[in-house]
């Protein structure tokens, strides 16, 4: 049977990331939004109700070594949520933008529960081809030990809290429609 890797610090950022993605998707429609994506940068082309998650924006998170030996590292990064709707006119999409925005932002401060965010990051899945390839190559017939319990999932909670959140909101006029946004900036902390 193949050992389990390590929980890695990209995995528990990726888990971070995927508990807002699921806490913005779940609040979504109330929000005007309907779909949720992770980007690396704004996108050129958008549909309105498109929601970006753009994690680590401009590449930055800064890490500050815990005094006194007490283990891992304190991370500081932004997550930079991004979110685009089409209306008629400027003033019809100014205040529904503008509540969106401050909606996904009152998802993660305003209170001790939505200023945590708690992911549980598992180790990902062993590919059941390869561990049969390697059982056949010690002898096996890759359907193991019919005693043999099932592995639970290895996993283990992190625990961030975001801090200090800004709102930008914007419109730009295109041809026949008025394309507005909103940038909501999730300051986060968290120790690995």
């Amino acid at each position: 049977m193949t050992t389990p890797e390590k929980i890695t610090t990209a995995m528990k950022i990726d888990g971070i990331v995927d508990t807002v993605m699921t806490r913005i998707r779940d609040a979504g429609a109330s929000l005007g939004i309907v779909q949720v994506v992770e980007r690396d940068e704004m996108p050129a082309y958008v549909e309105s109700g498109d929601c970006y998650i753009i994690p680590l924006v401009e590449g930055k998170d800064v890490m500050r070594t815990r005094i006194g030996g007490s283990g891992g590292l304190e991370h500081q990064f932004v997550l930079t949520v991004v979110a685009y709707f089409k209306s008629n006119s400027i003033e019809a999409g100014i205040r529904s933008t503008r509540g969106a925005g401050y909606g996904v932002l009152d998802l993660f401060y305003g209170g001790h529960d939505a200023e945590m965010i708690e992911a549980f990051v598992t180790v990902p899945p062993v590919d059941e081809e390869e561990e049969e390839e390697e059982e056949e190559e010690i002898g096996g017939d890759g359907d193991g030990d019919p005693g043999e319990p099932e592995q639970e999932p290895v996993g283990e909670y992190v625990v961030a809290h975001t801090y200090d959140p800004v709102l930008e909101v914007g419109y730009a006029r295109i041809t026949d429609y008025v394309l507005h946004w909103f940038i909501a900036t999730i300051r986060i902390k968290v120790v690995i």
